[in-house]
């Protein structure tokens, strides 16, 4: 899955140089699989509530590929 443009700008704006591409490559995770469904949206949201933290990045991805509807609803909640 190519990552839009709007993913790499997010990720340029909230994560120092060196940590970007690995930060590209936690969310390229997400998007993978045919079944993964909204990944610009996913990856957004991951982002958002991350707060520049890398770590929660993972998190909020591996829970989304573990289960997309609950992690999806449980980011919007957050937004709220």
């Amino acid at each position: 899955m190519i990552m839009t443009m709007a993913v790499i700008k997010k990720v340029q704006a909230e994560f120092p140089i060196d940590a970007q591409a690995s930060i590209l490559d936690i969310l390229s995770l997400y998007g993978s699989r045919e079944t993964e469904k909204d990944v610009e949206r996913v990856r957004l949201l991951a982002l958002e509530k991350a707060h520049g933290d890398a770590d929660l990045v993972a998190e909020h991805i591996y829970a989304a590929k573990k289960d997309m509807g609950q992690a999806l609803l449980s980011l919007l909640e957050e937004e709220s």
